[in-house]
């Protein structure tokens, strides 16, 4: 699969990925490289549309704040 890029910098993502991926319009993504690979992760769940662009990071990862959503859903 390929995807071009336009004069705004945007890519479109085939539909294909995006149905098997869960992304639809609205959904957020993560964006960031490794090496010379770009790398989008959607990110959902309820923890991140409770708080969208209010939450405070404090230098936290997305990994580390699903990880403690966990911890605080496996205490319920």
């Amino acid at each position: 699969m390929t995807s071009t890029v336009s004069a705004k910098g945007q890519i479109v993502i085939p539909s294909g990925l995006r149905k098997r991926l869960g992304i639809k319009k609205g959904t957020r993504l993560s964006v960031s490289t490794r090496g010379g690979e770009l790398i989008l992760k959607p990110l959902s769940g309820q923890y991140f549309h409770e708080f969208p662009d209010k939450l405070d990071l404090k230098g936290l990862t997305v990994d580390d704040l699903l990880r403690e959503r966990r911890k605080e859903k496996a205490k319920e």
